[in-house]
């Protein structure tokens, strides 16, 4: 990373922060992340399905996380397609009351309440794909959920061009393709935020 770049992704951080984002360095969401390959912080997820649907039975949360953390197919444009249709039309799940079994919606975002949702923004979080380590310059976390991938790059030099950060996206979904399985957004960026 150039010093420019580092200058990008700090300007970066601290818009994020100042929309109420919190901020942990990549190397700090090891512990929350369990190994290197793990791109979801379960806890943070299992904790915001948990407060939006109060009355679900603990089946039900359990199996509202387990869809959002093991996607169905090996395709990350279909696992995509999936994760947005649980983002935007919730999560159907059949459980078993006392009435016997019931539909139900899972959510794991609070559409209603903004603040009332985990948003996290970190960097240089390194991610151990099928095939090799990548390290996406910032990453934007959903209640857990990784739901943006950031590259930045300087202007001030060829090798590092919006092009080049182009390139470098569709690196980490060959790479690290479990990133986007959940991904909403993808950006790069040449120059500093004002």
């Amino acid at each position: 990373m150039t010093a420019f770049e580092s200058v990008v992704e700090e300007a970066a951080i601290a818009h994020f922060q100042e929309l109420g984002y919190s901020y942990l360095p990549g190397v700090d969401l090891a512990e929350e992340r369990g190994t290197i390959s793990e791109v979801f912080l379960q806890e943070r997820l299992r904790g915001a399905v948990e407060r939006f649907n109060e009355g679900l039975p603990e089946a039900g949360l359990d199996e509202a996380a387990r869809r959002i953390l093991q996607p169905p197919t090996a395709s990350v444009e279909e696992n995509n397609q999936v994760f947005h249709r649980y983002l935007t039309k919730g999560i159907e799940l059949e459980v078993l009351g006392k009435d016997g079994v019931r539909g139900e919606h899972a959510w794991a975002v609070d559409w209603a309440d903004a603040d009332a949702n985990d948003w996290l923004v970190t960097n240089q979080l390194t991610v151990r794909g099928p095939q090799r380590l990548a390290r996406p310059d910032l990453v934007v976390y959903l209640n857990g959920i990784p739901v943006a991938v950031f590259e930045l790059k300087s202007s001030t030099s060829e090798r590092t061009s919006l092009h080049q950060a182009w390139r470098d996206i569709q690196g980490y979904k060959k790479d690290i393709p479990a990133l986007f399985d959940t991904n909403e957004i993808c950006a790069i960026s040449t120059s500093a935020w004002g």
